[in-house]
């Protein structure tokens, strides 16, 4: 059932529509069309994607719009742009860093089934109550939720900001002070006793450098096979994350390539660690 032909009986996406026309995003709301979302007016969603089915339980305490921005999730060009070059499998390691609302990981772990396994960093409160509760709720035994950042070290840090959508963003509006625990990449490493990750995706608000420099060591020995690194964020003064990450890269003999939006913005950078000797169909060759 298309989502247009139960707008109005349904509160749930009733509320969808009104929201939308008011953030006037209408790109986001008719890709909503694509995945003919279908409620049961109270606790549960289904929707389509990529040509499979999904169904999620709901907590019906929260607020509509949480759900609606997960949901948005799979309609963003965002989403897709992670997996261009790499897309997870059954049983690979995964790691998803800036969890938000749990959609990617969500994702991932139905790709990688039971045998594999998903670790979400979000140290966002509200984000990691949505997520913690989408786990709960589905019984998604193969994701570990995270409630913490990723840094070069282990530490706790202190914001100024809305706290109000991704893990690090909003740190220059002065309106709220909010800390939150992060933790060094490689002793993140060290304490799973990880011995692979097939794939990270990571979108952390302009700390991807201090991510990057807290996992040096699990890049040299040559754990980190693929990631996918939001890197259009601004750093410094101004200049967009992409050039600090790719000088990091080169440091550790990684193959790289930055994925450029309208010929010139950088969005994504994608990684392939040279170290990895193991060949995958699911790697483009121009990487």
């Amino acid at each position: 059932m298309a989502i247009t032909s139960f707008l109005p009986e349904s509160k749930f996406l009733h509320k969808i529509r009104l929201w939308k026309v008011k953030r006037q995003d209408r790109k986001l709301y008719e890709g909503l069309k694509e995945l003919h979302i279908d409620y049961n007016g109270k606790d549960q969603v289904s929707f389509s994607f990529l040509g499979e089915r999904f169904t999620i339980k709901l907590n019906p305490n929260r607020k509509h719009k949480q759900y609606l921005s997960f949901l948005f999730y799979f309609v963003n060009e965002e989403f897709s742009n992670y997996f261009k070059y790499y897309i997870p499998k059954r049983g690979d390691v995964v790691v998803d860093l800036g969890g938000f609302l749990g959609a990617v990981s969500f994702y991932m772990a139905h790709l990688v089934k039971d045998s594999g396994h998903v670790y979400v960093f979000e140290p966002n409160t509200a984000n990691n109550e949505f997520i913690g509760d989408l786990i709960e709720l589905n019984n998604l035994k193969n994701i570990t939720l995270i409630k913490k950042g990723v840094y070069n070290e282990n530490s706790t840090l202190t914001f100024y900001g809305t706290g109000s959508s991704g893990s690090f963003n909003n740190i220059y509006d002065k309106d709220v002070k909010f800390e939150f625990d992060v933790v060094e990449f490689d002793s993140f490493v060290e304490e799973r006793k990880l011995k692979k990750i097939d794939f990270i995706k990571s979108d952390i608000e302009s700390a991807e450098i201090e991510f990057l420099l807290g996992a040096e060591k699990t890049i040299k020995d040559g754990v980190i096979r693929n990631m996918a690194i939001a890197t259009y964020h601004r750093i410094g003064e101004g200049e967009r994350a992409y050039t600090e990450c790719e000088k990091i890269l080169a440091q550790h003999n990684c193959k790289y390539i930055t994925h450029m939006t309208n010929g010139s913005t950088p969005f994504t950078t994608y990684v392939k660690n040279k170290n990895d000797n193991k060949k995958s169909a699911d790697v483009r060759k121009d990487l």
